[in-house]
């Protein structure tokens, strides 16, 4: 049964990443398409249609990311990051998009922390992770970095509207918990009860 399990997840990882891949092209072309047609179409439909086009082709840069991930053939670039300034690159968008969800965001950072990691991997970890928070907060945002002789953790937690259930975490989070299974030394962990939305990224610290 566990074999069937296995095989079924493989297959079904490879047909995403096959979809993927068919969506890319046609998705390429018919922004091309938009772009030159711009002009002769009202501004607020040309706006409208590149917006979702955008989002179209960032599900799908996703989706082939994650499968790449789960599959074991991702590309990880390690080196000593210091998570402390690469944090504050997401400060300042993150209090903006905060602000506009109505979100009232908590930010705790030392600085100097340093871990091994893949800088461009991470990036696209923490973009997710913060898209979530503010696509699902409903008053509060919270990001914490600790730090211990074993590990650094990085904690980021909101509430959640009472009318979301638990679940529906989507292709940020799994891409989130791909990447993170596909570097060494990375743990990622995730608490949703329907009230809060958690999340850890725990680095082990290396000798």
């Amino acid at each position: 049964l566990l074999l069937r399990v296995g095989n079924a997840y493989d297959e079904m990882s490879e047909y995403s990443s096959r979809v993927a891949h068919e969506l890319r092209t046609p998705l390429t072309l018919l922004r091309m398409r938009i772009e030159q047609s711009a002009a002769e179409m009202p501004p607020e439909l040309s706006e409208q249609l590149q917006e979702e086009l955008s989002r179209l082709s960032t599900f799908v840069e996703r989706s082939l990311l994650a499968a790449k991930a789960e599959a074991g053939r991702l590309e990880v670039k390690r080196s000593s990051v210091d998570l402390s300034v690469l944090l504050e690159e997401f400060r300042e968008p993150y209090e903006i998009l905060a602000s506009q969800a109505g979100l009232d965001l908590g930010w705790v950072v030392s600085p100097g922390l340093r871990i091994d990691t893949d800088p461009d991997l991470l990036r696209q970890m923490l973009h997710n992770l913060r898209g979530n928070t503010c696509r699902y907060g409903s008053s509060t945002a919270r990001l914490r970095v600790s730090a211990s002789d074993r590990s650094t953790v990085l904690s980021l937690a909101n509430d959640l509207p009472e009318s979301r259930a638990p679940g529906g975490l989507g292709i940020g989070i799994r891409l989130v918990r791909a990447l993170a299974k596909g570097m060494d030394g990375h743990h990622f962990a995730l608490r949703d009860n329907g009230r809060v939305f958690a999340v850890r990224l725990v680095w082990e610290t290396t000798t």
